[in-house]
């Protein structure tokens, strides 16, 4: 019985000290570089280590958009001219710019009118995603870029999937517009508090089938959307 307690005993120091040297060879192999995912790892059993993971990615962002210069655009060398951007319905997607000129702005510059401001009308890919403040970001850099515009007198509009596109666009980065004219868009009430400093002036119908008061059922002529200071 001795003898048999003496090989258990002998047979477990044999698997422990195994097992420590197994362990010890993969804390070596967790220090190297994975050069493949970009992370160092400097990992331990037992513990918990900071890491950084970093990747480059490169990315094509396309958007088409119809553009409005005034008349008298150009005549003065320095004059710096206000921008309105209009962001279409959900009917106006795809590829064909001539359906953005079904409703606003294109619709009233394509009839003749003229405007005393740069006017750009993107349009949104058919894919089902509806606007993608990222894309219409690098879009509004682009435009600020290649033409004589006031950075201070960017102004946002659009209606049904446009409007809730001003709404999404104007949270997400309000530092970039001098105010916002949502029509009936839908939206997050809680994000407009991000809206406090920018004025809004905010359209919806009482019987909107659609989008029964864009996600912001205080809004209303005379009460201010989520009471927050950004509707009225």
């Amino acid at each position: 019985m001795q003898s048999k307690r003496f090989s258990i005993g002998t047979a477990l120091l044999a698997a422990l000290t195994l097992t420590q040297g197994l362990t010890a060879q993969g804390r070596q192999a967790t220090t190297q570089p994975n050069t493949q995912t970009g992370i160092s790892a400097v990992a331990q059993a037992g513990t918990q280590q900071p890491q950084t993971f970093e990747k480059q990615v490169v990315k094509t962002l396309t958007l088409k958009y119809l553009l409005y210069l005034p008349k008298e655009y150009g005549k003065e060398a320095d004059k710096k001219w206000p921008v309105m951007i209009f962001l279409h319905g959900s009917g106006e997607r795809g590829s064909d710019l001539e359906k953005v000129k079904a409703h606003g702005p294109p619709k009233l510059i394509a009839a003749g009118k003229d405007f005393p401001f740069v006017v750009v009308s993107p349009q949104a890919p058919l894919n089902g995603k509806g606007w993608d403040v990222e894309t219409l970001n690098g879009m509004l850099d682009e435009v600020m870029q290649k033409y004589h515009v006031d950075k201070t007198r960017v102004y946002l509009t659009g209606l049904s999937m446009g409007g809730g596109g001003t709404w999404s666009w104007a949270t997400s980065n309000p530092e970039r517009f001098a105010a916002i004219a949502p029509i009936c868009g839908f939206g997050s009430p809680l994000s407009t508090r991000r809206l406090k400093n920018v004025p809004a002036w905010v359209f919806h119908g009482e019987k909107d089938p659609v989008d029964a008061h864009g996600g912001f059922p205080s809004c209303s002529p005379d009460r201010r959307c989520g009471q927050t200071g950004s509707g009225r």
